[in-house]
């Protein structure tokens, strides 16, 4: 997506449970597809600090009059959003919209981690030495500015003096930035060339515009899938996939399909006058929440 930076970013959801081998619909014994409705906001005027907010519909449609409930968290401390305590589901489902809307891919990478995937972040792939020699040389060019370069006795760290010195500074420039990360290979299907990302209890596979395709997680509870479809146009500025099909730990499959994503500017004190209304209007509509909830949702 483009830079999202202060702007609150909005996606309307639909979410059903599919069968897992055929991906049809499941059918409740009424004959009605379960389909269920939901709003997804997050909050970026603190970048650091964003706040998600989800709110639940009544019988599929996403209305000022459907609305049943909501709840408003603080993005980045997703283990906390399931009181009776840990929800793998939930918390890597949380973690992929904070990428997928957000571009904020470390809360999905913490998440992995957490579920013991040896995934890395970039900052572990860095070179340390190649980004310490360039600090030091940003340090030397500012000090270089308060000198006259002609008298300064300041080292330049790029070319130092003496022979071990300036052989290691030269294996030091002369390598990469990245270290190869051995999880990470680039592999050819058909036509299609794709990256991916096989470890002990962890498989993803991203397209060459590093969108992603899939991913399976072995974990204590079970084992998780996710398949992304083709990402595709909403307005002139955001992306999403076509479908996610979610596998959960116990088994059951899910599809999720937005009808809307967008951004907008926004403010703190906005989305605060934003909550009372929705407060009034769950209060206004009193509807019986008697959907089941969803095992990877907070409402």
């Amino acid at each position: 997506n483009v830079d999202i930076g202060k702007d609150t970013v909005v996606a309307n959801l639909m979410v059903r449970e599919i069968n897992p081998e055929l991906n049809t619909p499941m059918i409740k014994e009424s004959g009605v597809v379960n389909k269920y409705a939901m709003k997804i906001l997050i909050v970026n005027e603190r970048e650091s600090n964003p706040l998600i907010t989800h709110l639940k519909y009544k019988g599929g449609v996403i209305s000022r009059s459907t609305l049943v409930s909501f709840e408003n968290k603080n993005l980045k401390l997703i283990p906390r959003f399931f009181p009776s305590g840990e929800n793998i589901d939930g918390e890597l489902f949380y973690a992929l919209l904070g990428m997928l809307l957000n571009n904020e891919s470390r809360l999905l990478i913490h998440q992995l981690k957490r579920l013991n995937a040896k995934v890395k972040y970039n900052t572990e792939l860095v070179n340390a030495q190649k980004l310490s020699l360039l600090n030091s040389y940003k340090k030397y060019l500012m000090q270089l500015k308060d000198q006259n370069e002609e008298d300064s006795d300041l080292e330049n760290p790029l070319y130092p003096e003496g022979e071990a010195a300036k052989k290691r500074v030269k294996e030091v420039r002369e390598a990469n930035f990245l270290k190869r990360d051995p999880l990470v290979s680039r592999i050819k299907v058909e036509n299609d060339f794709y990256w991916e990302v096989v470890g002990e209890n962890i498989y993803m596979k991203f397209n060459t515009n590093h969108q992603i395709k899939d991913i399976r997680l072995e974990t204590t509870l079970g084992t998780m899938e996710l398949t992304f479809g083709k990402f595709v146009n909403f307005g002139s500025q955001m992306k999403f996939p076509e479908f996610i099909w979610f596998t959960t730990t116990s088994g059951r499959k899910y599809e999720i399909k937005a009808e809307r994503v967008s951004k907008f500017k926004d403010s703190l004190a906005a989305h605060s006058s934003r909550l009372k209304r929705y407060e009034g209007y769950v209060k206004e509509n009193n509807i019986v929440d008697d959907e089941a909830k969803l095992p990877f949702l907070l409402l």
